[in-house]
């Protein structure tokens, strides 16, 4: 090649390169550095939706059916849900179940999958376990969680126990009503609960609970109860160790006379309520004199007892009256009155008649053993023993008609006294002659 040539070719690239270069130069400037600090950008907020869980009731009891609703979980908007129409559920699996007190509740109490709504709204029963701390009273944590982990919690709380007697007091054999809250229920969805009561240590009916843990049943108070006694009634849910008390007296038994005054020779009844069943009557007192029948009467079951007697010869006014069946005894108080005025007999009035003692009881002979008698007037006690060593000091000469006498014989004996058939028992006998 040709040196000026080469030449040419030379300047021309120095020629563009020059051009090139102040182009680029051309509105350059200094560039100008702040001392100010840098700017953060402030997010713009987002109002996302919180899950709301609600109970209703809020407070129930074991093996209650409850409702769930809740809002704000997962939109069928957001991909992903299993349900028709891609709406999202609590499946049963995993971690997208509803639990109590953090155990998953299972088959039959709920059934999964559990669809919420296109809008991620919740209305599903279930059914609280009956496990041992569903039967204690507390709070315990419902939580539900969906297929998209979103989740909230509410609380639950379990009604405590209780047991109620109605009346608190009552004789053996009363009729009682019992009335109990807060045991597990009885459930068509899953099964039916009893709950066994028991007096002391006597069972006394079984009852069922309702939809909400309440029942009332009534029982009859054991006659096996003591008189006087303070007793504990138990309700406990069978098959569970849940029990509730409440307590229940027997009070000491009652003693009414019918009437309640009179004179002396009257009849009258000891009428008493709340005595031991099957049992004899051991004291029938009068002012500290026994008119017990010699054929001493006997309760029955229900331990109410009539025992008529006649009214000895006592001091006017308040006499203290008791009556005691086996180790049980009641008092009462009779009022002794004067007799009614006897009529002025006519002058040609007959006296009472009147017979010489021994002669009266002789058909009594070897069998009699004494006789008392009390003059309400002079106040004094009179006595005829048939023994020979007592002849000199017997008091009851003669015996009056209409006078009351108590005789002692050695064995039961009928007998006519008096132109009358009487039955005698063995010991003291109160009668009229």
């Amino acid at each position: 090649m040709r040196p000026g040539l080469m030449a040419g070719i030379a300047a021309g690239l120095l020629l563009l390169g020059a051009i090139v270069a102040g182009r680029l130069m051309v509105g350059l400037t200094t560039p100008i550095v702040s001392s100010a600090p840098p700017q953060l950008l402030t997010p713009t907020p987002t109002n996302t939706p919180v899950p709301n869980l609600r109970l209703s009731p809020s407070t129930a009891v074991a093996n209650q059916t409850i409702t769930l609703t809740g809002t704000n979980f997962t939109a069928s908007a957001t991909p992903g849900g299993a349900g028709a129409g891609g709406v999202h559920q609590i499946t049963g699996s995993g971690s997208s179940v509803i639990t109590l007190d953090d155990v998953p509740l299972e088959p039959p109490g709920v059934t999964y999958p559990v669809n919420l709504d296109s809008g991620g709204n919740l209305l599903v029963t279930v059914v609280i376990p009956v496990n041992n701390t569903t039967i204690t009273d507390g709070t315990l944590v419902m939580k539900v969680t969906d297929s998209a982990g979103q989740s909230d919690t509410a609380s639950l709380k379990i009604a405590k126990r209780s047991l109620t007697i109605t009346p608190d007091e009552g004789f053996r054999g009363s009729i009682v009503t019992a009335k109990g809250t807060g045991f597990p229920a009885s459930n068509p969805r899953t099964s039916t609960r009893t709950v066994r009561l028991d007096y002391g240590s006597n069972f006394v009916g079984t009852a069922t609970p309702d939809a909400e843990g309440k029942f009332e049943m009534t029982f009859t108070v054991p006659l096996t109860a003591g008189i006087p006694s303070s007793n504990t009634v138990t309700a406990t849910g069978v098959g569970t160790t849940g029990t509730a008390t409440d307590g229940h007296k027997v009070p000491n038994p009652t003693l009414k006379l019918i009437p309640d005054e009179g004179a002396p020779g009257a009849t009258i009844e000891f009428s008493g309520e709340g005595f031991p069943g099957f049992a004899t009557a051991t004291t029938v007192d009068f002012g500290g004199l026994s008119v017990l029948p010699s054929q001493a009467p006997t309760t029955p079951a229900d331990g109410q007892i009539s025992i008529s007697v006649l009214v000895p010869q006592l001091d006017l006014g308040v006499q203290v009256v008791r009556l005691a069946v086996g180790r049980a005894s009641a008092v009462a108080t009779f009022t002794i009155v004067e007799p009614d005025p006897t009529p002025t007999p006519l002058p040609t009035a007959t006296p009472l008649p009147f017979v010489d003692t021994a002669s009266a009881l002789e058909p009594l002979s070897e069998n009699l053993v004494r006789v008392w008698s009390f003059d309400n007037t002079t106040k004094e006690w009179s006595y005829y023993d048939p023994r020979p060593v007592f002849a000199t000091f017997n008091t009851v000469t003669r015996l009056v008609r209409g006078q009351i006498y108590w005789i002692k014989i050695k064995e039961a004996q009928t007998v006519t006294l008096n132109g009358s058939e009487r039955t005698l028992y063995l010991g003291w006998n109160l009668l009229a002659w």
